[in-house]
């Protein structure tokens, strides 16, 4: 199989690297000159909680090199937040049997590619692994907490496709459940990102950092309730034993840098939007309150503008 994987940072290259390994075809895109330059070189070295090497089939700069190649199985491992911005040049290279699968963290970034590409299958893939870009070429995977998950937007049962790419990625380390509601699976990470990672994201802590101190794992307690209320309302009830599952996941993340603190750190624009900010959507239009989502939203965004948006002040009469 052919697959070609929109965004080379920790995520596609990690799920880059087992493909590979499970003896398919890979090609990468990348704007970041050195890295793929790197990657193309020497491969993609993983290093930390799993090690490895494995050079990829091709890479290139832009999405429409990738044209001539026909992928199968078209990644999107970009961020949530330039996935509009990349869209009609995606449309420009698939093929009527395409199969696109979005792997963003937050809530209906499938919902956003399916808009645009409704004769194509619209997959999507939770990925319960991360890791950080430590120099060109090279990847420090964290952890991986098994298994990921994957299933088509159309929610149908059965699905060929999800069956297949799991059956891939379980032969070589990435455990992937296919799933017929791979919704529940989305609200389940997109709450568990939003009770941590703006927290990291404003402090500048670690995983292990804000589960440490005292008054940070306090306000990660008020981001989990007030997220797990706006799922059950929108129709994902978790349970009774939900709340505690979740600071127990959020136990095991130790010292590892979320991808919200990364992005701010390199002055990028970050996911906040479609995830906090969406737990906040589907709090109003389900009549919950979440003072909280709304306030770590509105703080990230103001760290934001601070070097995006430098000219967005208040203006004081």
């Amino acid at each position: 199989m052919r697959f070609g994987i929109v965004g080379a940072g920790p995520v596609g290259s990690i799920l880059a690297l087992h493909l590979v390994e499970a003896g398919q075809e890979v090609y990468l895109v990348d704007t970041w000159k050195e890295h793929l330059e790197a990657i193309l070189k020497n491969g993609i070295e993983l290093e930390g909680f799993r090690q490895g090497r494995q050079k990829v089939t091709g890479g290139f700069s832009s999405i429409a090199e990738l044209g001539p190649v026909k992928p199968d199985y078209l990644i999107l491992s970009v961020k949530a937040c330039v996935l509009r911005a990349i869209l009609k040049e995606v449309e420009t290279i698939l093929g009527p049997d395409t199969v696109v699968i979005s792997l963003q963290n937050g809530l209906d970034t499938e919902e956003l590619i399916a808009h645009g590409f409704s004769g194509n299958r619209i997959f999507r893939v939770v990925v319960n692994y991360a890791g950080n870009v430590t120099a060109p070429g090279k990847v420090a995977m964290s952890f991986f907490n098994k298994p990921n998950h994957i299933g088509c937007n159309c929610r149908k049962e059965n699905c060929g496709h999800a069956d297949e790419l799991a059956n891939i990625l379980n032969g070589v380390y990435l455990d992937t459940k296919p799933e017929n509601d791979i919704k529940r699976y989305v609200w389940e990470k997109t709450i568990l990102n939003a009770s941590l990672s703006p927290v990291s994201a404003v402090t500048g802590f670690t995983m292990r950092e804000v589960m440490d101190s005292s008054e940070t794992y306090r306000i990660v307690e008020m981001l989990l309730k007030e997220c797990i209320m706006v799922a059950a309302r929108a129709g994902y009830d978790f349970g009774p034993g939900f709340f505690n599952y979740c600071t127990a996941y959020l136990d095991k993340g130790g010292p590892h840098k979320p991808s919200m603190l990364v992005d701010i750190e390199n002055k990028r624009e970050t996911e906040i939007d479609f995830i906090n900010g969406r737990i906040a959507f589907y709090g109003s239009l389900n009549n919950v309150p979440t003072p909280v989502n709304d306030t770590f939203t509105r703080l990230v965004k103001a760290v934001e503008n601070t070097y995006l948006h430098p000219e967005k002040k208040r203006s004081v009469a």
